[in-house]
């Protein structure tokens, strides 16, 4: 049930999918950085640069299934996270938008 989800800004969102798929496929419980407002438009928060290593992840060059993906998409910071799956394909759930599965590039 990871694709098809609807948008909800703090409850269905990028973050929450990524926390429901780490949670379901590798027992990993991230915590929950997802709030009901843009935090991203003033540019003065940011989310993912300031807690992607406290929820253990690390920098790599190439990913691996399993792997976030973090992106700036149309932001002054980072705003946007997906879960890369292999065979050049993410899993994302982009603003507004069902979660679904393309290709990454």
């Amino acid at each position: 049930d990871y694709v098809g989800r609807p948008w909800v800004l703090g409850h269905a969102d990028c973050w929450s999918l990524i926390m429901d798929y780490h949670k379901r496929e590798y027992g990993i419980e991230l915590r929950n950085w997802s709030v009901p407002y843009e935090w991203w438009a003033s540019g003065k928060e940011n989310r993912y640069e300031d807690n992607w290593r406290a929820e253990g992840f690390i920098e790599v060059q190439t990913p691996q299934p399993g792997d976030m993906i973090m992106m700036q998409i149309g932001a002054p910071v980072t705003n946007h996270a997906a879960i890369y799956l292999g065979d050049n394909l993410i899993l994302h759930h982009n603003y507004g938008n069902l979660s679904t599965r393309v290709p990454y590039g």
